[in-house]
């Protein structure tokens, strides 16, 4: 039975492959901290050398205000 380490990095590939998107395009991906989002990228990090990988973190701004 195959697992998620092989399931996930495969229907990404098939996703990519299907909507001709080429090895070296550049992909952003918003992460939340939750299992799909962390699913996404283990799986584009698998496919991916390591040198096209980059991350940043936005800065946190407060846009919402308590007690007003």
């Amino acid at each position: 039975m195959p697992t998620t380490d092989a399931i996930v990095p495969k229907t990404i590939h098939e996703f990519l492959v299907a909507h001709h998107i080429d090895n070296d395009a550049q992909i952003a991906v918003a992460f939340s901290g939750g299992s799909d989002s962390l699913a996404l990228l283990l799986g584009l990090s698998c496919l991916l050398e390591s040198a096209q990988a980059l991350s940043f973190e936005l800065p946190k701004i407060g846009i919402f205000s308590r007690g007003s």
